[in-house]
């Protein structure tokens, strides 16, 4: 457990005094690599005032702000939370995200700007997330990190909730040691494929590629470049010179292998064209970076072709009719296989590591929508596709 309070009193015994300085640097050295430990299950505490988080989920569909104060192993910090989240969006347990910038007087907390606390509505398992992200970070790919909290608002236990890592500047510069460059996030508004919508610029952005930085200066013309130019492309070689500006096929198929190992539905070939990512341009090139996002609509079908609705992504599409990149794809495909494991690998020991640490807690939830009926279905079925994937994938590729 993470959660330590201290608590000083006269009638402590002067020797366990002793020790104290020693803790208190402990604490003093808490960082955010320890809140983003899946490893850990934390205790998170929220107040503030009872009328504002009422508000709050009544209208949970708005992103009203309200100052708030939060604690978590000995670190407290002034922030501002609001709703968050598509479709997990509810009043009953809502989705938030806490900033430390918001407002003057917020933080500072463990050098954060920002982190967002998931409900894991849409997952009765509420493993899926996580065990995404982990294997994207096991294939080498930076993804944002998460772990598991119990909330407690105003002192009422409002139940298991993900902590979730934001990607933002302090992402940026962690995983590549830059900042600068240009951040988009892809944010679904209807199917898309990374089809030719033209050349203007306003037909790709700021809906659906987001700008989270440089918000003045966002400078879409190489993503209208990078995306046109997959489909102009008019022959294999003229599509790699393209490429070779402004994309690396490797990273991107690596990505669409990871994807397609657990059968993510909400992604690259997803049922309702992309979603579920970011682009990252570098600072002073053309070159994009895929990032993984919000991984919850996973591990369905463990006999899912990795070739599903990959004409659905002209990326994928274009890529894969090369013959030397459809046979990186199937060797990336079998080093997944390989990372995850069958019966008793690393994929099921995250799985059964993390049940084992959050079961009473799932049970205790208070806001869960799901049965412990239908959470045990759950999560019997994402075992079976942990344990059949390798098997039943490896045949098809």
């Amino acid at each position: 457990m993470s959660q330590l309070s201290v608590k000083y009193s006269h009638s402590i015994p002067r020797r366990a005094l002793f020790g104290l300085p020693g803790l208190l640097t402990a604490l003093a050295q808490r960082t955010a690599d320890d809140l983003f430990d899946g490893n850990q299950f934390h205790d998170i505490r929220l107040e503030l005032d009872p009328a504002n988080w009422q508000t709050l989920r009544d209208t949970y569909l708005e992103n009203n702000w309200y100052r708030a104060s939060v604690s978590w192993s000995g670190v407290d910090a002034q922030c501002s939370i609001r709703s968050r989240g598509n479709g997990s969006r509810n009043p009953v347990k809502p989705s938030l995200k806490l900033s430390f910038t918001k407002f003057s007087d917020s933080g500072p907390f463990l050098g954060l700007d920002t982190f967002v606390l998931t409900n894991l509505y849409q997952d009765p398992t509420m493993l899926k997330n996580f065990l995404a992200q982990q294997l994207f970070t096991r294939a080498g790919l930076p993804a944002p990190r998460f772990s598991f909290a119990r909330l407690t608002v105003n002192g009422e236990y409002w139940g298991v909730y993900g902590v979730g890592e934001e990607i933002d500047d302090r992402f940026l510069t962690q995983r590549f040691g830059e900042k600068a460059g240009y951040l988009y996030e892809y944010s679904w508004a209807d199917v898309f494929g990374f089809g030719d919508r033209g050349d203007e610029a306003a037909s790709y952005a700021p809906v659906p590629f987001e700008p989270k930085n440089n918000t003045k200066n966002p400078d879409y013309q190489p993503l209208v470049e990078m995306i046109t130019g997959v489909t102009r492309a008019d022959s294999p070689s003229a599509l790699l010179a393209h490429l070779d500006r402004y994309l690396n096929p490797e990273q991107f198929l690596t990505f669409l292998a990871v994807e397609a190992y657990y059968d993510e539905r909400d992604g690259q070939t997803g049922d309702w064209g992309v979603n579920g990512f970011y682009l990252y341009r570098f600072a002073r090139t053309t070159q994009f970076w895929f990032l993984p996002w919000d991984k919850d609509w996973s591990f369905f079908d463990a006999q899912r072709s990795p070739y599903f609705n990959v004409e659905a992504n002209c990326l994928a599409q274009r890529l894969l009719g090369i013959p030397r990149y459809r046979a990186f794809y199937g060797r990336e495909l079998q080093r997944i296989a390989a990372l995850a494991g069958g019966p008793g690998g690393w994929l099921e020991n995250q799985l059964q590591s993390r049940l084992t640490q959050l079961r009473s807690s799932y049970r205790a939830d208070p806001k869960r929508p799901y049965t412990n009926g239908v959470q045990e279905d759950q999560i019997q079925r994402l075992t079976a596709f942990v344990r059949q994937r390798p098997s039943s994938l490896l045949p098809q590729i």
